[in-house]
């Protein structure tokens, strides 16, 4: 014969657990088993235990998204639009590694097939933005450093590296219509000697050779810092150049090479 519920235990049984009261069944639960109640028959028991199990559930789930949105975070822009990747700190850092050090050379060829290298672009200041074809991250970034080159194109390069040979960069700039320079990157070499990763990572090489800003992405304050940079070393007043409505956190593309890894055209 079982042994009636006290009115306490009734009480506990019948409360309504929090979702940050997650003990609460555990401890019920061997509470009653260690005196002997056989709670699993009790009607209130039984409710307490499913709404329980609901909660927990929903509390599952939520963890599951919030770990998600953690592994894949979004940036916005200054209209609450979806900008791009919210850029790792380690990548960051990998970036900003490079500061100072000699700029890799490298020989290639733009989207027309025109010849083209490093030493023949450093008669100015040179912005070099990595480029994922197919990601719609640099699309959205892509305007920004048409601004730029509308406004320093007559002092600065500005320059846009896609990871693919000339037909896929030549695609990429028929599609987009970029207002700067386009060259191609076959295999991503050029990217690996720059250490980029991602989609609209940029690399600042001054006419000395020497890479002077890494950015593991864009931003509004990243697009200004440039913007004055490109001043100092041409030697002209800063020149107003609108970066609403960029995101201010620093927000990168697709992983570089993503499209060929997915078997598309190299």
């Amino acid at each position: 014969m079982h042994r009636p519920l006290s009115s306490a235990n009734r009480s506990l049984l019948l409360r309504r657990p929090s979702s940050s009261d997650s003990h609460f069944l555990t401890t019920a639960t061997h509470g009653a088993r260690k005196s002997g109640y056989m709670v699993s028959h009790d009607p209130a028991w039984n409710k307490m235990k499913l709404t329980t199990q609901i909660t927990m559930g929903f509390l599952l789930l939520a963890t599951a998204l919030v770990q998600a949105q953690e592994n894949h975070k979004h940036t916005l822009d200054a209209k609450g639009n979806r900008a791009g990747h919210a850029t790792d700190k380690a990548k960051a850092k990998s970036a900003r590694s490079i500061v100072g050090l000699n700029a890799p050379s490298f020989f290639t060829k733009d989207s027309d097939g025109k010849a083209v290298s490093l030493k023949d672009l450093l008669k100015r200041p040179t912005v070099l933005v990595f480029i994922e074809k197919g990601c719609p991250c640099c699309k959205g970034g892509k305007p920004y450093f048409d601004r730029m080159q509308r406004i320093y194109g007559d002092v600065a390069n500005i320059v846009g590296v896609v990871f693919g040979d000339v037909q896929s960069a030549n695609a990429w700039a028929k599609e987009t219509k970029p207002r700067f320079r386009v060259l191609a990157d076959p295999k991503g070499v050029i990217a690996k000697s720059y250490r980029a990763t991602l989609g609209l990572e940029a690399r600042i090489v001054d006419p000395n050779g020497k890479v002077a800003l890494s950015y593991a992405g864009y931003s509004a304050p990243m697009l200004s810092e440039v913007a004055s940079h490109i001043s100092r070393v041409a030697k002209i007043k800063k020149r107003k150049m609108d970066t609403i409505p960029a995101p201010k956190q620093l927000t990168s593309g697709c992983e570089l090479g993503e499209h060929e890894k997915a078997g598309g055209q190299k």
